[in-house]
């Protein structure tokens, strides 16, 4: 899921429950003023939990339940969603990170922690993920033609080829031997220039036949 404004919309939170699935999405005052009007109006039903690690910084989650995000077309059509918000500050009360989210998750005390680190999560799949497959190697920027079902084909296998750079790069001896290269883009860009350069009979490439099995539950 990509694109907080196209999320931030009771239609679309029902859609995806519609479909099975559950959602952290990053919520904000200024897009979702009507969640936060509710979130603040109804302050008696918030509920919060704060700890102190071992770095001596303090963790406030702050939270509440079954909060309606929109009022669609009828006036008793709510979608309703939770509203968890949360804040790292240190010894001397300095803010180092504070961010707030909507999810369809039931909040209570055992288990803020792990959604908020869901939602935090979210930065390492924008900003890390999208950024590895658009500069080293996936060109998952171009769209590799304009008509038809093609460019949901090459992206089909940008994405097959992140995957399995990725597996690779969980294995021991494959992490070590990109270290030893110097970086994962220029591992797979020597790697493709030994076999464009081996020649063999067809007949005596092995086939590899990989399944791959989602299961979005």
């Amino acid at each position: 899921m990509t694109g907080d404004n196209l999320f931030a919309t009771a239609p679309i939170t029902k859609q995806l429950k519609e479909n099975g699935w559950s959602f952290i999405i990053t919520a904000k005052p200024e897009r979702n003023k009507e969640l936060f009007s509710w979130y603040d109006y109804l302050h008696e039903q918030k509920e919060e939990w704060l700890f102190k690690d071992a770095e001596d910084l303090q963790h406030h989650y702050q939270w509440s339940n079954k909060l309606p995000i929109k009022q669609e077309q009828k006036a008793d059509d709510f979608t309703f969603v939770n509203l968890l918000e949360y804040s790292v500050t240190d010894t001397n009360s300095n803010v180092l990170y504070y961010n707030t989210w909507m999810t369809d998750i039931y909040l209570h005390e055992n288990n803020v922690k792990e959604v908020a680190a869901g939602g935090r999560a979210r930065f390492k799949i924008e900003n890390v993920t999208f950024n590895e497959q658009k500069t080293r190697g996936c060109f998952i920027e171009h769209n590799f033609g304009h008509f038809g079902n093609l460019p949901n084909v090459f992206f089909g296998l940008a994405q097959i080829a992140h995957l399995f750079s990725q597996m690779f790069y969980l294995w021991r001896e494959g992490k070590r031997l990109i270290q030893k290269v110097g970086s994962q883009r220029r591992f797979w860009e020597r790697l493709a220039t030994l076999f464009s350069s081996i020649k063999m009979p067809i007949y005596d490439l092995p086939i590899l036949q990989v399944k791959l099995e989602l299961n979005s539950s």
